[in-house]
């Protein structure tokens, strides 16, 4: 038996005397009143309307109270297995996809060194998507994407412009 199981049980007992409660109380039965020795007595409640006795704050009701808000609050903190406080989202699972699908397109391409070192580049960024989505962008731009590139990597002994392929 684990925390959550314990404040389960708690919860469920005192739900169910709240409700024994209720029900003893709508239909107006009458328990007998009780003596402890030691001096508790829980007075019957008849006493308590003609004004010969006070209800004592601990009582049946708040017995059964207190269990159902002890079991109901401690089932709802206590983390169960598994849990984790972050907020988990389907962005992550997307992104391993891609990164998975990035680094099965490099090993396609191992022959390429550039090719194959390029998408493993994008598959180890921490944003692969943002990477992505920023070279739809510069391919978007007419000639950006020759510029960057003789400006990134220059080809020893050309001086002329890059028509963006390579040999």
């Amino acid at each position: 038996m684990n925390w959550q199981d314990f404040y389960l049980v708690c919860f469920l007992v005192g739900f169910g005397l709240s409700a024994l409660a209720l029900l003893a109380g709508s239909v107006h039965l009458h328990l007998p009143h009780l003596h402890i020795h030691h001096g508790i007595h829980v007075p019957h409640s008849a006493e308590v309307m003609k004004g010969s006795a006070q209800m004592p704050w601990f009582n049946f009701g708040t017995v059964a109270a207190f269990l159902a808000w002890f079991g109901g609050t401690g089932y709802l903190v206590d983390d169960p297995e598994g849990y984790q406080n972050e907020l988990i989202s389907d962005v992550g699972a997307l992104e391993d996809k891609l990164d998975l699908w990035l680094v099965s397109g490099a090993e396609r391409f191992r022959r390429d060194p550039e090719l194959h070192h390029a998408l493993l580049a994008v598959a180890r960024h921490s944003d692969s998507r943002l990477c992505l989505i920023l070279l739809g962008e510069i391919l978007e731009n007419p000639g950006l994407a020759e510029r960057l590139m003789e400006v990134l990597k220059p080809t020893p002994g050309t001086t002329g412009r890059h028509d963006g392929r390579r040999k």
